[in-house]
């Protein structure tokens, strides 16, 4: 049995990579610089439906934060995004929408009816 003690973060991984012609460093600039500006970001991530669910839960009871992890092999992971496309809202339940910031950049990739984004109000 795993035992989670009381108030200890969660962390989740992703593997990140350049995305519509901008490099890492670019990218997280322009998050980092979204959080200084609008107090949040949004981090587009292919989440199943089981850990979105799981991170939803947890985020409201135990800090919960991301590693961002770039890829150092040549697979799948490390291939860029190619699609671009704009999300103009966002929904914390999948019932209730509202627009994004528009103080924020724009928040970017295969948008479609189940695509899933990280909401981050802080950098470490």
């Amino acid at each position: 049995m795993i035992l989670q003690p009381e108030n200890m973060p969660y962390v989740f991984f992703s593997v990140i990579g350049s995305h519509s012609g901008e490099d890492i460093h670019t990218i997280l600039n322009r998050k980092a610089n979204d959080i200084c500006k609008a107090g949040e970001s949004f981090w587009v991530a292919k989440i199943t439906k089981y850990d979105f669910e799981v991170v939803r839960n947890l985020s409201s009871s135990f800090p919960v934060y991301l590693a961002l992890l770039e890829s150092s092999s040549n697979g799948h992971a490390s291939l860029p995004t190619k699609v671009a496309k704009k999300a103009v809202g966002y929904s914390k339940d999948l019932n209730s929408w509202q627009p994004l910031p528009m103080n924020i950049s724009d928040v970017t990739g295969n948008i479609n009816t189940s695509t899933t984004a990280f909401n981050f109000d802080s950098t470490v």
